[in-house]
């Protein structure tokens, strides 16, 4: 399978998983946040593919994030049903679920935005072509909890403590 059709299939599927879940949250102001990044991140997806086409393993673990975001935002982090499992098997204090969707970010968008630096730059040093997407993905994880700072301070006080986790 082509990784264009692959994206398209991906994207589908997604769009569908969420307009689903928006019928059924109960959070709809945390719920349009956290969508409306996954949102404009598919679609600018769609749009970049005519000009760079990831790999059918970066786009599977997109997905694969996007998916963990749905789910989080749906039930809210701090009750998601994955986390509560998790922190049953670990004894941990609290859902664990944010923490682990945030880990998994920077596991995740590494490869890609690899993948975008190495076929993009001219730079063949192997610790530049390893290091500057480390460091936008970090980069990236700051802004993204700048973000959520603000966004929590948008909504309501309950609304902030499940949109936090």
């Amino acid at each position: 399978m082509k990784t264009k059709k692959l994206l398209l299939i991906y994207s589908i599927v997604l769009i569908l998983i969420i307009l689903f879940a928006t019928a059924f949250t109960s959070n709809i102001e945390s719920w349009a946040i956290d969508m409306s990044l996954v949102i404009l991140l598919v679609i600018g997806l769609l749009i970049t593919r005519k000009f760079f086409e990831f790999s059918k393993t970066s786009y599977s673990l997109i997905f694969i994030y996007f998916l963990l975001t749905v789910i989080g935002t749906f039930h809210g982090n701090a009750y998601s049903p994955i986390g509560f499992w998790i922190q049953e098997i670990f004894g941990f204090a609290r859902n664990p679920y944010d923490r682990i969707v945030h880990f998994l970010f920077g596991i995740v968008w590494y490869f890609p935005i690899y993948e975008i630096f190495k076929g993009t730059s001219k730079i063949k040093n192997k610790f530049w072509l390893f290091f500057v997407p480390w460091a936008i993905v970090v980069g990236a994880a700051g802004m993204y909890e700048i973000i959520e700072w603000v966004g929590a301070t948008i909504i309501s006080h309950k609304e902030a403590g499940i949109f936090l986790g």
